[in-house]
């Protein structure tokens, strides 16, 4: 991955919120050649506007910058507006792809890496898979998936926890509405997992065994698997409002947080989800 107009599409990560995804985005994001931002969510957001133009040009650039900068969590990346126009006017990109790629590109560079792929994480592209696909036809896609009841267990701690970040996620906060968003993200985890772009990975496995996880996440983005990613906290460019709810990931990797459900939850919060979410448990066999 260059900062040239050559196209390349990004790779995305996948899942319910509070489901391991900021862990794997840093685990990643520790490969030596691999660069995963924090989330921003501006890849689609801009797209309606600059991804079916006839013609780029140096208007283009300087109007998709502007409105980049404008887009909410962009200034947690610490890029410079007027160096990456620069950057964009220079290598003259044609189409968006290869525009928001030297995005990417310029925020590796400030962290001091020359990446070859390039990856997005943000829990609302699980419901833009369809225009994921159609604007970035070649992406490959890593769905991860954790247990739903340790999911509902970690929305109300955050619900119960005093957040001061303009950051802070908004989330289902009843049982039933968690167990029914969980359901519906869940199922479209089991619909994709036989497409050839798309590799789901278990929560669970990922932190019982990284090595053999990422090694399985790096083989289906045609990347070598490196140590470095397990020491994803040693590198660790998570905003520090978003440290607030992921405190964890300052750590090296842990299982504690599995099953955590049967401690914060009480008996009756977790028949409910059970009740509610019991097709999509008994789908990644956690029932």
């Amino acid at each position: 991955m260059t900062t040239t107009s050559k196209k390349q599409d990004p790779f995305f990560i996948l899942g319910n919120p509070r489901s391991g995804t900021s862990l794997l985005r840093l685990m990643l994001n520790s490969h030596p050649e691999i660069v995963v931002p924090p989330e921003c969510g501006f890849l689609l957001w801009l797209s309606d506007k600059y991804a079916y133009q006839s013609s780029y040009d140096e208007h283009t650039y300087s109007n998709f910058v502007d409105d980049l900068f404008k887009t909410k969590k962009i200034e947690t990346w610490g890029i410079q507006k007027e160096k990456l126009l620069g950057k964009i006017k220079a290598a003259q990109p044609k189409d968006y792809t290869s525009m928001t790629s030297i995005v990417y590109s310029h925020y590796a560079m400030e962290k001091e890496k020359k990446p070859r792929l390039y990856g997005d994480k943000n829990n609302y592209y699980i419901n833009e898979i369809d225009k994921i696909e159609k604007l970035f036809p070649q992406a490959k896609l890593i769905y991860i998936v954790r247990d739903g009841r340790d999911v509902a267990a970690s929305y109300l701690k955050i619900k119960n926890s005093q957040i001061s970040s303009q950051y802070k996620p908004t989330l289902p906060q009843s049982i039933e509405n968690i167990a029914s968003d969980w359901s519906k993200s869940t199922f479209k985890a089991q619909r994709m997992q036989k497409q050839p772009n798309t590799c789901v990975i278990l929560y669970e496995h990922l932190v019982r065994d990284p090595e053999r996880t990422l090694s399985t996440v790096c083989t289906h983005l045609n990347a070598d698997y490196s140590d470095s990613m397990l020491q994803f906290y040693n590198n660790n460019d998570e905003p520090v409002d978003f440290l607030q709810w992921k405190a964890k990931t300052k750590h090296p990797v842990d299982t504690s947080s599995l099953g955590s459900y049967k401690k914060e939850l009480s008996q009756k919060q977790i028949l409910s989800f059970e009740q509610h979410a019991h097709d999509a448990l008994k789908a990644f066999n956690y029932l």
